[in-house]
């Protein structure tokens, strides 16, 4: 029986990926490349097509001890190929599942149409630089409770160029470095976005491989 998987991921216990696949191309994804590696028998698997392994679905509820859980940490829920149904279905198992806290990230908040409000679902953006930023407005517009944002990788200054970093309304920050291989942003860059958080009062998450100074770790809510 599918069960979750633990993960080395700093802010998470456990990842689930019922659905997995995404044509983003980003050069940096380690996603594709563990679903080419772990999972050679599946074909979609292989070339990252977006696609269900429905052996998945139960395993949330096998476990009761309250988690958090990465969703989708191999694939984009709001990916354009995902089918309503899967993403219905990930929702569902989410309401029933009220003892863990389901965090989700995608690139394409603008396919976040009638996502709900549960309490222990929480949807995020991944940026990367300043590029991306215009995504956060989105994410507001989208999801009124438990937003977040992931910068990571952080390849690039998100306070400089066309777009302004506006973190108001948002819950949780988390920054992170690029990994395999590793390039380390620059600290100022770092420093910009824990500066607003600060000023904001929104809990921030430094990952490890930032090799930060000074360990912040926080999590909404304490």
């Amino acid at each position: 029986m599918p069960r979750l998987n633990p993960t080395g991921i700093d802010w998470a216990e456990f990842t689930w990926n019922p659905i997995v696949g995404c044509d983003g191309g980003c050069s940096y994804c380690y996603a594709r490349k563990m679903a080419a590696r772990f999972h050679r028998g599946c074909e979609d698997c292989r070339t990252f097509t977006p696609h269900v392994h429905p052996e998945r679905w139960d395993a949330p509820s096998k476990r009761i001890k309250p988690a958090q859980i990465f969703t989708e940490s191999m694939g984009d829920l709001y990916h354009p190929h995902t089918r309503w149904e899967w993403r219905n279905k990930v929702y569902q198992v989410i309401k029933f599942n009220q003892q863990h806290t389901f965090l989700l990230l995608t690139k394409r908040p603008d396919n976040m149409w009638d996502v709900p409000e549960y309490p222990n679902m929480w949807n995020g953006v991944s940026v990367t630089s300043y590029l991306d930023t215009g995504t956060i407005g989105i994410l507001k517009q989208r999801k009124k409770t438990n937003r977040f944002v992931s910068f990571e990788p952080l390849t690039g200054s998100v306070t400089t160029g066309w777009s302004k970093l506006d973190l108001t309304g948002i819950d949780w920050v988390i920054i992170g470095a690029q990994t395999n291989p590793t390039i380390m942003p620059d600290p100022k860059w770092v420093k910009a976005i824990v500066d607003q958080c600060i000023y904001l009062k929104i809990p921030v998450f430094l990952k490890n491989n930032l090799n930060w100074p000074i360990k912040i770790q926080e999590y909404p809510g304490g």
